[in-house]
């Protein structure tokens, strides 16, 4: 066999080897992608992150399409990128199908792991060795674009969801008058659109598994 040819093959054994990681990347952004619409709670940090994670799917497009050989510390750092999308995927996830009541009670907690998710993501982003990917000027501004918006985010809570724990702290006071609560109750119950029976159910099947 000749050289050039054991060369050849030992380069696209290593240009295969990199495509597991790489399309569980494409997997992970395309999971994401497809939760659907958030909670009443939580909205806006939801739709953020994922945006943010749908606008890093050029990126491993063009990865997987290149035609060299990655080098170890090339893999090393986007399986890391991989394994920082699983936290993305499991707090989106939740705020997607958890409880809506729970959401509100603990808001801060949940802000919090989105706070955590994009730290972790920032910092990944950033070691990325973009020079060895090879990878366009264009996907490079984009992916350079959500580093900066990673960076800069501050996770808060938003102003609507405030009012929604303070309404819920009313209806769970041992001082509130039972006409209250039912008013309190029915007014929230909009809010976290439980309107039927169904998905009156559905809420209190999700808050049963956290309980």
């Amino acid at each position: 066999m000749s050289l050039g040819l054991t060369c050849w093959r030992h380069t696209e054994a290593l240009r295969v080897s990199s495509c597991p990681p790489i399309q569980s990347l494409i997997d992970s952004v395309n999971e994401i992608a497809v939760i659907g619409e958030y909670r009443r709670v939580i909205k806006k940090e939801g739709a953020n992150l994922t945006r943010r994670v749908k606008l890093l799917a050029p990126l491993f497009e063009e990865l997987k399409e290149c035609r060299r050989s990655f080098s170890e510390k090339a893999l090393t750092c986007i399986s890391s990128v991989n394994r920082g999308l699983r936290p993305a995927k499991e707090v989106l996830r939740f705020c997607q199908e958890g409880s809506k009541i729970y959401l509100v009670l603990e808001r801060e907690t949940i802000i919090s792991r989105f706070l955590v998710v994009k730290t972790e993501l920032e910092q990944l982003l950033d070691g990325l060795p973009y020079n060895a990917l090879e990878i366009s000027d264009g996907v490079r501004e984009q992916v350079e674009l959500v580093h900066s918006q990673l960076k800069s985010a501050k996770a808060r809570v938003d102003i609507q969801d405030a009012e929604l724990y303070s309404e819920l702290a009313i209806v769970r006071s041992e001082n509130t008058d039972r006409a209250m609560i039912y008013t309190e109750l029915g007014r929230l119950a909009e809010k976290l659109g439980l309107k039927t029976i169904s998905e009156l159910k559905q809420e209190s099947r999700a808050l049963h598994e956290i309980i």
